[in-house]
């Protein structure tokens, strides 16, 4: 009779524990999704009262999150998204995460590779202006 108790209760709790193992995954992509949708108050939400409890779902989050801005951060410097645009991606996601460690890399990377676009198109025009003057002389 214990045997069976025993076996009850530790099968109950072994699908618990699966079930929250399965919950905590869905929690980061259903927060992940929001934000990637625009639903800021959502991902908020989800980030506050589960995400932020459990670093295995922080994690979760926080590889999601890199995956996303590798991706925006490629797009941006092949121009397939503006200053603007690329700003306004990232914007969903640090409203929604801040503090996030992802998301706060990801904006400083952004940052330099804006800088960095600007530098070598002010570098171009003076280039190209050095060759004018040349050809005037």
């Amino acid at each position: 009779m214990k045997r069976k108790i025993a076996l009850a209760i530790g099968t109950s709790l072994l699908c618990i524990a699966i079930l929250t193992g399965c919950n905590s995954s869905v929690a980061a992509e259903d927060a992940f999704s929001a934000a990637n949708s625009g639903d800021t108050e959502n991902a908020q939400k989800l980030y506050t009262n589960i995400i932020d409890n459990s670093s295995e779902q922080k994690e979760q989050l926080n590889k999601l999150l890199s995956a996303e801005f590798e991706q925006l951060l490629d797009n941006y410097n092949h121009e397939e998204l503006t200053d603007d645009q690329a700003k306004e991606e990232f914007k969903k996601y640090s409203e929604a995460f801040e503090g996030i460690e992802s998301v706060e890399t990801a904006r400083e990377n952004l940052k330099e590779l804006i800088d960095s676009k600007k530098i070598f198109q002010i570098c171009k025009r003076v280039r190209s202006r050095r060759k004018l003057w040349t050809r005037i002389r």
